[in-house]
């Protein structure tokens, strides 16, 4: 059988500096993986004054319990700050302006990090869904708000971090992160767009009716470059932008495609496939299909019953660790849901159910 390669592999087969080899799409998937790390109290966050720390400064055994608690892969995030921090290429780039603001109020969920790459160019990267309930929530308020609080913030600390540095700036992220890194930089002023070299969105979810019509979109369309895994689910999320890259993943298909560690990478750069899988495409349109079927209120409801399941069973959030307890004590809850909304929940999921097969 034969043995496929991810990010960590080019990272260990790429040994040169970005002044030798330009930055790519690869380098800014690892980037995106990097901006889930838990660093606070580790990179200096929003401020003029901040100096920043090395990419293999993090490499300290003392950091690893913080950078990675409830962060999904630690194994797998583990290898890859080994493989960054002995790197020509990675172990130098500076990280600053870090920020993390969970907010259950605001149901917000919004983390970002600068990676300074040369000396003209950083990599802004946002992060996409964590562990928190409150991340997923904000994940269903996609589904019937034009713009969401993670969205606004990501545009506001784009503003920020473009008045603080003079580089020219590539945006980046993975799932949410990629649709936060499309829409800063679509909705920023005309004088920072002018400065955005490259966005890449990394099987990120798509927007709310319209947005790709809008004018800010459409100056910086040419510059996003977005790729999905073949089996996409989330980035197929939404209104979606018709231009995208399809990648080989070692992952058979569903969610588990989503992962960046399953992405196969061979002499530098993704392995491509024409199209999405068959599933994908079904998927893609029984869920746009179910979700515009729904009123505002009815999708405004659904969305905060699934927050209060996620909130109720906190192990739901971490759906790679998704088990049979997991399973027992969602059933648990749904049981002990008043009728009327226990009855909502129930009837939404099999619209879905009878839309997914009467379309197949």
């Amino acid at each position: 059988m034969k043995k496929y390669k991810n990010i960590i592999n080019y990272i260990q087969s790429t040994p040169q500096t970005f002044e030798e080899k330009e930055f790519c799409v690869v380098d800014s998937l690892i980037l995106s993986q990097v901006a889930y790390f838990k660093m606070d109290e580790i990179v200096p966050g929003l401020s003029f004054f901040t100096k920043g720390i090395k990419i293999k400064d993090l490499f300290l055994r003392e950091y690893f319990h913080r950078m990675f608690h409830q962060v999904r892969d630690r194994n797998w995030n583990e290898r890859l700050i080994t493989a960054l921090a002995s790197s020509p290429r990675f172990r130098d780039i500076t990280l600053k302006f870090y920020v993390d603001d969970v907010s259950i109020q605001k149901e917000q969920q919004f983390s970002a990090v600068v990676f300074l790459i040369t000396k003209q160019v950083a990599y802004v990267a946002f992060r996409g869904t964590d562990a928190t309930a409150v991340g997923w929530k904000e994940d269903f308020n996609m589904a019937f708000m034009k713009t969401i609080p993670a969205q606004r913030e990501a545009l506001r600390y784009l503003n920020v971090v473009a008045k603080w540095t003079r580089r020219r700036l590539i945006l980046g992220g993975h799932s949410k992160g990629g649709n936060l890194a499309v829409y800063a930089g679509s909705m920023c002023h005309p004088r920072i767009q002018s400065r955005i070299i490259a966005i890449y969105n990394h099987d990120g979810p798509g927007f709310s009716k319209g947005f790709f019509a809008s004018s800010k979109y459409q100056r910086i369309e040419d510059r996003i470059h977005k790729t999905v895994p073949e089996s996409s689910l989330i980035g197929m999320l939404l209104e979606s932008q018709g231009r995208y890259y399809v990648v080989k993943s070692v992952e058979s298909g569903g969610i588990m495609q989503h992962n960046p560690y399953s992405w196969i990478v061979e002499n530098g750069d993704f392995i491509y496939t024409q199209h999405v899988s068959d599933k994908s495409k079904h998927m893609d349109i029984v869920l746009y299909q179910w979700i515009q079927n729904m009123s505002i209120s009815e999708r405004k409801r659904f969305a905060t019953i699934l927050y209060e399941l996620l909130s109720a069973n906190e192990g739901l959030a971490m759906v790679s660790k998704f088990s049979m307890k997991d399973l027992i004590a969602l059933g648990m809850t749904v049981k002990d849901m008043d009728t009327d909304t226990r009855n909502h929940l129930v009837d939404t999921i099999k619209k879905l159910v009878t839309l997914y097969v009467k379309m197949k």
